[in-house]
């Protein structure tokens, strides 16, 4: 198929050097990657166009030593063309549409062009509505669509879900996107045999010599001798973070949770938190040694990805680890009249938070001086803002060492941030964002000051004698919730307030300077010669006119991402954060089970929980996801993989 455009596609050895870039800078959206027949395709241009650039537009940087202006231009440009050529297509049912969205997806978020985005994500949405490919794996319904496919084509299918999953929970936690689908009502079957998916099957038009040796490895080995399965893990480690964030968000509303549902809940979050840190532990055992030398030496070879996609994995679970503690624990901290949590649970939560953002930190350093800038993927660096953010509340307590400990995590981050604005140039815009938090925190505490007679009061609350400052918190989950809440997002940062004073109060939100904030945050970058404005398809026009049937499917009891074993008996059981102690956020200090003190809470509602456990929590959307994925045992055979690559040489 020849095509009429402008727009440059780099030559066969190009295309190559840019695949095997893309498990680097893109992990989770490479899930559905076959590598030989991926290369081959793309090579040989037999991939549709539209799939083509939009590979294009966020891993063709990943091949020039340089990144100009026009180079940004450019592959803006390919994502706008890859939607352009999709809204052509005639059927949307190809999983390749859904693929190249996801492509283009990474790509708007990295250059901050939030118009590209919904418009790629509304085209997936559209054509999964069509497909059902959110039930994919419900034998009855799908029988029929099931025969029309081989069972490498099925599997193809439900790792492109997955990858459209990850996508839309993400906009979800950190944007407040509407969740189209229902929990309840995705019935995919998680990925299995990863290695065996990705460098098995065809070889066909496939002649790098690493992929032939990795073909016949993944095709002939016993499974239990491959390296083991990742991605099952974090589809559901993105799985209990949504699950988190849909609690979070609606924690607050006056019209949701009772106190008996919210404490029981946050104890049964608390605990899924710590299995999820053990499970990370047991899978991926190491301390992320250095891999600096991998980069440098092996840099464009299967064997690089190989040595470093373990690695890698273990970094990306730790930083969502430490995004969902953030998340939850920050909860804690929000001050309503109607619901007052006591001063022991608050400091107990600030300390989870600032060890939590801490960690985060160290984590992103050690990927940033590991990974070469043009192999990082960004997600996981977004992450780490409300990291950042919680650290600005430390920055006026008294103690000079703690506090310089606290600035200087939070210096160190933001140095990292502005190393990586050359490929992600939304970390600008985050950066002045967090700068504007500090901005609206020393406006306030000027105020504070003024109060001094309030703020023996507010020591009970903090975890340093000096930290009287109530903690800015996103009411609802994020600090990133554009379309709905403004302002009102936040956690009052007022003393009087805090305490229940009725007095007269400043508003240090300027509404001007908090428009333009989040303004600068959506922008989209200009096109010059943009002469194409008609972006929709019919079908993007349609999409609001398409309802999932929901009244035509029975409701799911058991969801394929959740573990059955998982049920409320676990609170029972569970560590208890309504008790617990303080615990300063020093480097060893974790809070742990001997901290809580379960049975005084659960004997105080112990009438009130019978019910509300029967009626509210066997309704609930789910919130009992569970990380207990139990795959296949198998030993880590990557160092043998590595062995075999390197006597191929």
């Amino acid at each position: 198929m020849e095509l009429d455009t402008e727009l440059p596609i780099p030559n066969a050895q190009k295309l190559e050097q840019m695949c095997l870039a893309l498990p680097h800078i893109l992990p989770l959206a490479m899930i559905p990657l076959r590598f030989p027949e991926f290369i081959s395709k793309l090579k040989n241009k037999t991939y549709p166009y539209y799939f083509i650039f939009a590979v294009l537009s966020v891993g063709i940087k990943t091949i020039k030593n340089s990144r100009t202006e026009d180079d940004k231009l450019l592959e803006t440009k390919y994502a706008r063309k890859s939607l352009e050529l999709i809204n052509k297509e005639k059927n949307i049912s190809d999983p390749l549409i859904i693929w190249a969205c996801s492509f283009i997806c990474a790509h708007s978020s990295m250059v901050q062009n939030q118009k590209v985005h919904d418009q790629a994500i509304e085209t997936a949405t559209m054509s999964i509505k069509q497909t059902r490919l959110y039930q994919l794996n419900i034998n009855k319904k799908t029988e029929k669509v099931i025969q029309k496919y081989t069972s490498n084509e099925l599997e193809f299918r439900r790792r492109v879900w997955w990858v459209y999953y990850i996508q839309i929970v993400g906009n979800y936690i950190f944007n407040g996107k509407f969740m189209t689908f229902e929990q309840r009502d995705i019935v995919v079957n998680l990925p299995t045999s990863d290695f065996k998916w990705r460098y098995g099957g065809s070889i066909e038009g496939c002649n790098n010599k690493e992929l032939k040796l990795m073909n016949i490895v993944a095709n002939n080995q016993r499974e239990i001798d491959l390296p083991q399965d990742c991605h099952r893990f974090l589809i559901n480690s993105f799985a209990l973070f949504k699950n988190i964030a849909v609690f979070v968000t609606k924690r607050w509303r006056k019209d949701h949770y009772n106190e008996d549902n919210t404490n029981l809940r946050v104890v049964l979050y608390a605990d899924k938190l710590e299995k999820h840190k053990a499970d990370i532990e047991k899978m991926f055992k190491d301390n992320l040694p250095s891999i600096q030398d991998e980069y440098i030496n092996r840099r464009g070879t299967v064997k690089l990805i190989i040595d470093t996609e373990h690695h890698i994995f273990n970094y990306i679970s730790r930083q969502l680890n430490y995004s969902m503690t953030i998340h939850l624990f920050q909860s804690e901290l929000v001050r309503e009249d109607s619901a007052k949590i006591r001063s022991e649970r608050i400091k107990a939560a600030k300390s989870k938070c600032a060890k939590a953002a801490m960690n985060q930190i160290k984590l992103l350093e050690w990927y940033d001086h590991n990974v070469p800038a043009k192999y990082q993927e960004p997600t996981s660096t977004f992450w780490t803002v409300s990291g950042a953010i919680v650290l600005t509340n430390l920055f006026s307590i008294k103690d000079e060492t703690e506090k310089d400990k606290y600035m200087n995590h939070f210096n160190r981050l933001i140095s990292v941030y502005r190393s990586s604005e050359k490929y992600f140039e939304v970390l600008s815009t985050l950066v002045s964002y967090v700068y504007y938090i500090v901005e609206v925190k020393s406006k306030k505490k000027v105020q504070n000051k003024k109060l001094k007679h309030l703020h023996k009061h507010m020591e009970p609350f903090g975890i340093y004698d000096s930290d009287i400052e109530p903690w800015i918190i996103p009411k609802y989950g994020s600090f990133f919730h554009y379309n709905c809440c403004g302002e009102v997002n936040f956690s009052t940062l007022d003393i009087e307030r805090y305490l229940g004073e009725n007095i007269t109060i400043e508003n240090v939100f300027e509404e001007s300077e908090f428009n333009d904030v989040h303004k600068e945050i959506r922008k989209s970058p200009d096109l010059q010669n943009d002469k194409d404005k008609k972006m929709y398809s019919e079908y993007i026009k349609n999409t609001s006119k398409t309802v999932v049937g929901y009244s035509n499917t029975k409701n799911i009891t058991k969801s394929i991402i959740f573990d059955s074993e998982s049920n409320i008996s676990l609170l029972g059981e569970c560590v208890d954060i309504l008790g617990m102690k303080s615990t300063i956020a020093e480097e060893s200090g974790n809070i742990s089970s001997q901290n809580y003190n379960s049975s005084t809470v659960l004997k105080e509602n112990k009438k009130k929980t019978e019910h509300n456990s029967k009626n509210s929590f066997i309704k609930r959307s789910s919130p009992n996801s569970s990380l207990s994925s139990k795959p296949v045992k198998r030993k880590s055979n990557t160092m043998s993989i590595s062995f075999l690559l390197n006597n191929n040489e």
